[in-house]
Formats: C-alpha cells, sequence, structure tokens
C-alpha cells in the first residue's frame, strides 16, 4: 500500500519514520483558514482533514493518507502561522512567559480495493514559555525559525530553550502525534 504524508515539514516526516520506513511526502497546497467560530480543536481536526483531503482527492489506488496540522491557542485566540516577522514578534511577545495551548490534529484516509475508510483525532498539550525580552525575540525571528510555524516557534529546533515545561505530548507539539498515528493506524488495519 501506498503511505502518503501530506506535508512537506522536516519534522512530520522524521516523526513519521518511526512508523513506516517507505513512504511519499506530498505537501497539500490548500490554504489554512483559521475560523473562530469552530474553536481550536475542531479547528485543528478540519485543517489536518482538509490537508489529507487535498492530497486524497489528487491520488488513486490503494493509499493511506496522512494528513496533520497544528494550532496555538492562547485566551482562546488561535495562532497560526505567522505572516511576517512583525505577526512572529507579536506572537511571541504575547506567549511570553504564559501557558498555552497546542492543539495538533491528524487524519488518515485509507482507500484499499475501492473501500474508503478515515479516522481522525486531536492531541492537546500545554506548554509554558520562559519570559523572553524583545531582544530574545528578535534574535530568534532572524534565526528564521519562526516563520513557518505555529505559534511562531519550534519546540524542537532553537526555540526549544524558551520552553520551561510541556504537559502533553511533545510529538504532537512538533508538530505529530505519533502514538496518535500509531493507534489511528492500527483501528484502520495498515500496522
Amino acid at each position: 500500500m501506498r503511505i502518503i504524508l501530506a506535508s512537506k515539514s522536516p519534522r512530520r516526516k522524521e516523526l513519521l519514520q518511526t512508523l513506516f520506513q517507505e513512504f511519499e511526502c506530498i505537501p497539500s497546497e490548500k490554504e489554512e483558514k483559521i475560523t473562530k467560530k469552530l474553536g481550536y480543536k475542531k479547528t485543528a481536526m478540519l485543517l489536518s482533514t482538509q490537508k489529507a483531503g487535498d492530497i486524497f482527492s489528487k491520488t488513486s489506488g490503494d493509499r493511506l493518507v496522512i494528513g496533520s496540522d497544528t494550532v496555538v491557542v492562547l485566551n482562546g485566540k488561535i495562532y497560526g502561522k505567522p505572516k511576517d516577522k512583525q505577526g512572529a514578534f507579536n506572537t511571541l511577545k504575547t506567549l511570553s512567559g504564559k501557558t498555552h495551548v497546542v492543539a495538533t490534529g491528524i487524519c488518515l484516509i485509507k482507500e484499499q480495493s475501492g473501500v474508503v475508510q478515515m479516522e481522525s483525532a486531536c492531541v492537546v498539550s500545554k506548554v509554558t514559555f520562559n519570559k523572553l525580552t524583545n531582544e530574545e525575540i528578535n534574535n530568534y525571528i532572524e534565526s528564521g525559525e519562526p516563520m513557518d510555524k505555529a505559534g511562531s516557534y519550534g519546540c524542537q529546533g532553537i526555540g526549544k530553550k524558551f520552553v520551561k515545561k510541556i504537559d502533553g505530548d511533545f510529538f504532537a507539539v512538533m508538530g505529530l502525534p505519533v502514538n496518535k498515528t500509531y493507534e489511528l493506524c492500527k483501528q484502520l488495519d495498515v500496522l
């Protein structure tokens, strides 16, 4: 069976290698639209389902398509990827010294012998940041790392120095909840 990760993220690719030795990466070009009306869990699940569905609709045959997406939430506001450096600065300044929620949606769509099945879930974790100075934030932004990440940081890269504590699934905060993905793969009889 063909295994497809609907992402170009090197982090998600690295994490998926713990479950599958061979798979393809086909990034979804679907525009991510965050809506407050759904709430953060449903938003994360919707975004991951849209990614998986986009790639599923562009491929054929027996296959498993895996989509994942992460949102960061503080006081009910959802933070996706920053649009620019100022957006990254504002987000990091807001997260500074606080505990926020990271919600990662995962969606698996399988077609085998013409039968289509889908499983999805959302994994929620809490991340506590140190208090950050403007200089620390600006230096981090200049590294370029925050620009393609929900909440403007990566806990697996340079941004890990700002993370005081994680309550929950570290891998979900990185972008792919490995354990939940494993469970969903077993439900779909893929592993």
